[in-house]
């Protein structure tokens, strides 16, 4: 199931990142907290910001709530032109992440809850 995120939602985040020196690409959870559930992008782009510390591997990997639903996806960090550390962590909130897959003939495949 998924959920859209809600202010400080426990965050779990699933993925392969490359650990130096390790021979495979071990799983790897990070945990974290949602920490803005809803910005938009000058560009018009919906996300939100969470707090669990992503690397190049997590990428569409899932953010997983307290309560076992998908909040969202994970997005590539967000940092100012020329910036190196303390990046903000996105993700792709859950209504667009279903909204695509009906867009691709695929909706079966997720149902989005809605508390509202």
């Amino acid at each position: 199931m998924f959920r859209d995120p809600a202010w400080a939602d426990d965050t779990y985040v699933f993925g392969y990142p490359r650990v130096p020196t390790s021979v495979d690409a071990d799983l790897v959870v990070q945990t974290g907290e949602v920490v803005n559930p809803a910005i938009t992008s000058w560009r018009g782009d919906e996300y939100f910001l969470y707090s669990a510390i992503t690397r190049p591997g997590n990428s569409g990997g899932p953010i997983v709530a307290h309560d076992g639903r998908v909040l969202g996806i994970v997005a590539h960090e967000a940092l100012y032109k020329g910036q190196s550390g303390n990046p903000f962590y996105r993700g792709v909130p859950a209504h667009t992440v279903v909204t695509a897959l009906e867009g691709f003939g695929l909706g079966d495949l997720a149902k989005l809850e809605d508390w509202t």
